[in-house]
């Protein structure tokens, strides 16, 4: 009975994955103790058809932007502007957009998406960021105009290809030509040109074969570099890189622009790119870790890339509450130096001070280090507020924090016990605009 139950399943969950290969889920895929901690972001796994695959991850949902998210996206947006950088996401489509053709009626229940609704939720976010002073081009659009050649996203990985790459490239430099001030920039030639292929098994693979110890047939699809064309200044001084992406694995996977959406960004831009996108790190490590870094204190970039899977909802109030004054950078008021010792407090507002919503902590420890740690706050009337700031493990730590107040009335900020931060801590409190 056992053998003819495992035989049904087999047969059901079969699909072709290329000419003559047949791919099969096996039932140690339902039992997530038998699923390696890697792969675990891979949830609920279904066949669909001529070789895709899909999980849970490949989300119909697009959760439209608060009123709260809106507000502080068009204050970072126009922060980074005051400071000379255009602001451009790149919203990357759901892959169940991409893939509904080959998504049958489970997959499509399974990862909540409705034909044509889904989409419109989409486009309508990406207007809401437009409402706000920031470049997002629809690459959805420009894929139901002008179709790609070959596939967006990979059949077997959750990753787009390289051609999804570069198109999502040249749609950015599209929507950045109504840019004055991109346009002003003296253009550089980097060709764009095919370096072979490269099989590649992605992780839905890796998880068939870790798992049902399935043999899985890499995905060979073209692969390309770009490389800037010689100007006889062999011997000068390379120019910062005017623009800088920041992203997630779609930008930077495995130590490396291994789906050249950097290189096409140049290709198109005809700009150099700084890459400073991090794998594993969700669509706001890298870009948090960037802005309060030195590196965009001394060389403000003329344009910020934000790669963003359209898989992330973008409502994080607590990330803009760092990333709008983490723009305005360390003010020049004395900070105060203290001691952590357990919990401790680490501010105390003065009689009669008043400090609005937006104004700022930078708190900077001796020792910093990647990981979180929690801040709890006391505001007038007995209100009060935990917050955890993180300096991701796969960013490191940047050796300051940034926080918005986020309130009035502020009276003490405590720094609770068991934070990686240790040591001594400074803290300044910033005037906000």
């Amino acid at each position: 009975m056992m053998a003819k139950k495992l035989l049904l399943f087999f047969l059901f969950f079969s699909f072709p994955a290329a000419a003559g290969e047949t791919l099969s889920l096996c039932p140690d895929l339902q039992d997530v103790s038998k699923i390696p901690a890697d792969l675990r972001f891979l949830e609920q796994v279904q066949l669909g058809e001529d070789g895709w695959m899909f999980s849970k991850r490949d989300t119909g949902k697009v959760p439209p932007l608060s009123p709260v998210t809106q507000d502080y996206l068009e204050r970072f947006s126009a922060a980074l502007r005051a400071r000379g950088t255009v602001l451009v996401i790149a919203n990357v489509p759901n892959r169940i957009f991409i893939g509904r053709d080959y998504a049958d009626s489970a997959i499509r229940q399974l990862t909540k998406y409705q034909a044509g609704i889904s989409e419109a939720a989409f486009s309508a976010r990406l207007a809401q960021i437009r409402t706000v002073g920031i470049l997002a081009p629809d690459i959805l659009a420009g894929l139901a105009a002008h179709p790609l050649e070959g596939d967006f996203f990979y059949r077997r990985d959750h990753h787009w290809t390289a051609a999804g790459a570069e198109r999502t490239a040249a749609e950015v430099a599209a929507a950045l030509h109504a840019s004055p001030s991109f346009m002003a920039l003296p253009p550089r030639e980097f060709p764009l040109r095919q370096t072979g292929t490269e099989p590649y098994t992605g992780y839905y693979g890796r998880l068939l074969q870790r798992v049902c110890h399935t043999d899985v047939p890499p995905e060979d699809l073209p692969q390309y570099q770009s490389t800037e064309a010689a100007t006889g200044d062999l011997l000068g001084d390379a120019p910062v890189p005017s623009v800088v992406l920041v992203g997630t694995s779609f930008s930077r996977n495995e130590g490396r622009d291994r789906f050249n959406f950097a290189g096409a960004l140049r290709h198109y831009l005809k700009q150099d790119v700084l890459n400073m996108a991090v794998a594993g790190g969700g669509f706001a490590a890298s870009i948090l870790s960037y802005i309060g870094s030195d590196s965009f204190a001394a060389h403000v970039p003329a344009v910020l890339v934000w790669e963003v899977p359209g898989e992330y909802d973008l409502n994080r109030d607590l990330l803009y509450r760092q990333l709008v004054p983490a723009v305005a950078g360390v003010c020049a008021t004395a900070p105060a130096k203290m001691q952590l010792a357990g919990r401790t407090k680490i501010f105390s507002s003065a009689a009669g001070e008043q400090i609005s919503a937006r104004d700022y902590l930078v708190l900077e420890p001796d020792n910093p280090a990647p990981g979180k740690f929690a801040l709890g706050l006391s505001y007038a009337g007995g209100q009060t507020e935990q917050v955890e700031l993180e300096h991701s493990t796969r960013t490191g730590a940047s050796g300051k924090y940034f926080l918005e107040i986020g309130r009035t009335g502020l009276s003490e900020i405590w720094m609770e016990d068991g934070s990686y931060v240790s040591g001594a801590i400074s803290v300044r409190l910033c005037r906000g605009g």
